[in-house]
């Protein structure tokens, strides 16, 4: 079943009610990813003001939701509500968790498509719905009860029920010496008539059911795209309960920026979900002046926590890089001016030398940079970027104080808590050490170790990212980590390109990062995918300006040594398309990828491995790449 939004507190007070005998009600399955991370932080804080005790537990991918459900709750009778954070709305859950009468499963996830078992089928699993199920699948939802009805089901018996009818008709012939000419007549064709009739109905019902399993295979078969922020949606509950703050309301901001600069957000959802965040900054932080308040700098104090509506650059964590390295890593800056070649390193050099800029000054820290020539900027920017192609070089966005200590945008929290998920507080990777392997150690029983291991790190870098959420230095210490991380997305995306290592198929591109001083870095599946991003963008923005408006989409793999295996991920070229044009009625452009690995997998003997929530990772044996690669060539994936 489904929740309206309209019904978003309710469910949210049931689960109060049945904390009101104590114990352990609630537990959330977190998806690491930066959304469901900051998802996470909210509602903890709402159980936490209604002292609802509840456990967290981070989840990699569907073999860990399984075996986590199995471990913490079938010997649990406290239990009463699961929820789940960004994973478990594209499958049917009834496969994958412990079918328990008296326990709820509330599942707030922004990927889709919806496994419509979930939101159709009466049971305990209750999908929270951002509208796209009550305003914009209406036609799926009569389709899908109509294919699911008695009456169309019966059809499935109509050949046997045909063979009976054949049969009835051979016995009748077998009596007909026993029986009058004229009954014999009569009888056959009353039976003949009965029979046509019963045919014609078989046949419409075949026909409608032909339809509707058409309607339900279209919406599955369009691929994968995202929802509305799953944080935006537990700060609507916030504000629903009368709950809301300026700490919620700032992680509501960092979730909407995370699927932004991921590319992971609907012009419908965004603009929507902007139009209501900005309604509420300047409700819950009015501007100093009018509360009088006038602190030493800028009309700040000590305490300072506001957030303001701010125009930003499209300059990755410009504050606290130097600008000239904030716009050579920006992937929007990098794409447009090709900064992988010698000649885009100069066009960016000529753009600061028109806006008055002398490398010397740019490549200084942000905040040592003549206060003069900051002010100016902006109006720079806007007089001479468009004749480089960068015309929205400035958008509207937010920030926040910090007392005096620094002020932080959402995309620099954004980038910081990513780069916690990749490689949590100590920059470290696991994986890049070499996990212990005994001789008589088998090689399945190594990549059970391995993974368990690779699986733990990641589990202590979401409490990393999780704990930074509310401690300021924290986060400005992953911002030198994820400035390490965008150097070697760079690095490694310049090294492709220069290379033309980015080989053109059938119907995709593809890469190979199979070694180099960062491939460790590229074994988790976000950096990955930023990684693909930035080429795939690059390389749309250089046929762009030679006028080609059709894209292939990217396939991009980077080699896991320690599991013999492939990581695998596939980049639809409406990632970019469907910020600058107008949605189709599913919100964000649809990737393919997801439907064809599944075919894939179903058609050939490849050894594949399809566990993370996003449907466009997959994993693929070594040995069997090129088998994989070429029944992919052959899938439609625009």
């Amino acid at each position: 079943m489904f929740i309206k939004r309209s019904d978003y507190a309710s469910a949210y007070l049931k689960i109060k009610e049945a904390s009101v005998s104590g114990g352990c009600t609630v537990q959330l399955f977190v998806a690491l990813d930066p959304d469901a991370l900051c998802a996470c932080k909210l509602l903890s804080t709402l159980l936490k003001g209604d002292f609802i005790s509840h456990k967290i537990r981070p989840v990699s991918g569907y073999r860990d939701l399984e075996q986590a459900n199995k471990t913490l709750l079938e010997q649990n009778e406290d239990i009463k509500f699961i929820i789940l954070l960004n994973c478990g709305t594209m499958v049917d859950l009834n496969n994958y968790l412990v079918s328990m009468e008296d326990v709820s499963i509330y599942v707030i996830d922004s990927h889709r498509p919806h496994n419509l078992n979930n939101i159709y089928i009466e049971n305990n699993i209750f999908v929270f719905d951002d509208g796209d199920i009550e305003e914009d699948m209406n036609k799926i939802h009569d389709a899908w009860y109509a294919f699911n009805s008695h009456e169309l089901s019966d059809e499935e018996n109509s050949d046997s029920s045909n063979e009976r009818e054949e049969e009835v008709e051979d016995d009748n012939r077998s009596v007909e010496s026993y029986s009058s000419s004229d009954y014999q007549a009569r009888s056959r064709r009353r039976f003949s008539e009965e029979t046509t009739q019963r045919r014609a109905e078989i046949k419409e019902k075949r026909k409608k059911r032909k339809e509707f399993a058409s309607i339900l295979s279209e919406y599955y078969e369009k691929g994968s795209w995202y929802g509305e922020s799953i944080t935006n949606i537990l700060f609507a509950v916030a504000s629903m309960l009368g709950r809301e703050d300026n700490d919620m309301l700032w992680l509501a901001i960092v979730g909407l920026t995370c699927l932004e600069i991921h590319c992971q957000s609907s012009k419908k959802y965004f603009n929507r979900s902007y139009s209501l965040l900005k309604d509420e900054v300047n409700r819950l932080n009015p501007s100093p002046l009018e509360n009088q308040i006038v602190g030493r700098a800028h009309g700040k104090t000590p305490h300072d926590q506001s957030i303001r509506l701010e125009d930003e650059f499209r300059f990755m964590l410009v504050r606290h890089w130097s600008l000239y390295d904030s716009m050579l890593h920006s992937a929007y800056v990098g794409s447009r001016l090709h900064i992988w070649s010698e000649e885009g390193r100069k066009r960016l050099h000529k753009l600061l030398a028109k806006m008055g800029l002398s490398l010397v000054e740019c490549k200084q820290t942000y905040i040592h940079m003549n206060m003069d020539l900051k002010k100016t900027l902006k109006s720079s920017l806007k007089r001479f970027a468009p004749f480089y192609g960068l015309d929205d070089v400035i958008f509207h966005s937010f920030t926040r104080t910090y007392g005096f200590k620094c002020t932080l945008s959402a995309s620099d929290v954004s980038y910081a808590i990513s780069a916690l998920l990749e490689m949590g507080n100590t920059g470290v990777l696991l994986q890049s050490k070499t996990v212990a392997r005994s001789p008589d150690m088998t090689e399945e029983e190594y990549l059970e170790k391995f993974e368990n291991a690779q699986n733990q790190e990641w589990l202590h870098n979401f409490y990393d990212a999780y704990d930074a959420l509310d401690d300021v230095d924290s986060l400005e210490r992953a911002l030198k980590l994820a400035m390490h991380l965008q150097r070697a997305i760079v690095r490694t995306g310049i090294t492709l390109l220069e290379k033309r290592a980015i080989k053109t198929l059938r119907s995709f591109r593809f890469g190979l990062i199979n070694e180099g001083p960062d491939l460790k870095i590229f074994m988790h599946p976000l950096a990955l995918t930023k990684m693909s991003l930035w080429i795939a963008e690059a390389i749309n923005e250089q046929e762009r300006e030679f006028g080609k408006l059709r894209h292939l989409p990217l396939v991009l793999a980077a080699f896991v040594e320690e599991k013999n295996r492939y990581l695998i991920v596939g980049t639809s070229t409406s990632a970019f398309t469907s910020n600058e044009d107008d949605d189709d009625d599913d919100g964000h452009g649809h990737n393919r990828f997801g439907v064809a690995f599944q075919e894939v997998a179903n058609m050939t003997s490849a050894t594949l491995q399809m566990d993370c929530f996003e449907a466009s990772v997959i994993e693929c044996q070594k040995s069997d790449l090129g088998v994989f690669l070429e029944s992919l060539s052959f899938k439609t994936l625009l």
